[in-house]
């Protein structure tokens, strides 16, 4: 499953080892059914196959409230960490980005954990920029917010 083997690859060292050990298949399906199942009709997700899901990005309305009302949010961006530097992420990312732009989200926002130097190059070079919000993820673990305006 891509989410479990980006999350290992991406977030070791940053989340705890007990968290990313504990990271089942069977119920990350579960919860992902549940969620599409349920996808606000404002809400996308954008997947990308090599004749098997190797990447995927979720996209829709930021609930920040010191946010315009019409920001959009990138809430979620993982690789196949194999596929990592083969330019499937910033074609992914593109996409759900130019999605947000065209249905009038602006600016749109993303998150990362502090320390995720990886992530942050990756956002810094598709032109989002730290917007000084910071907040303590449930993970405990905090996290930064770019903004892009577009």
């Amino acid at each position: 499953m891509v989410k479990i083997a980006a999350w290992h690859f991406a977030y070791d060292g940053l989340l705890s080892a007990e968290l990313l050990a504990g990271l089942d298949q069977a119920v990350e399906q579960e919860r992902w059914g549940e969620y599409l199942a349920e996808l606000p009709a404002d809400d996308r997700m954008w997947v990308a196959e090599e004749g098997e899901i190797v990447g995927f990005a979720r996209t829709g309305p930021s609930p920040h409230p010191d946010l315009p009302e019409a920001t959009g949010e990138v809430h979620g961006l993982y690789v196949d960490p194999g596929r990592i530097g083969t330019g499937r992420g910033r074609a992914l990312f593109g996409h759900a980005t130019a999605d947000l732009v065209a249905r009038s989200f602006a600016p749109i926002v993303v998150w990362h954990f502090v320390g995720n130097e990886r992530a942050a190059r990756f956002y810094e070079h598709a032109g989002f920029r730290l917007d000084g919000a910071i907040r303590t993820s449930e993970f405990g673990v905090d996290e930064v917010r770019r903004r892009f305006d577009p």
